[in-house]
């Protein structure tokens, strides 16, 4: 992430992200944006604590 920084990229999306781990990986690296095919799992598992 960082490099990306550097290079100029302000923010980044991912898409396809079909499981919970994998979501919660890029949310933790920043994503703005995650698109998926299990939108209320998703949205389910990244606000759980």
């Amino acid at each position: 992430m960082q490099q990306l920084r550097n290079g100029g990229v302000a923010e980044f999306h991912v898409w396809t992200v079909d499981a919970a781990d994998d979501a919660r990986f890029f949310a933790e690296l920043g994503a703005v944006g995650i698109t998926t095919n299990r939108p209320a799992m998703m949205r389910q598992a990244l606000s759980a604590p």
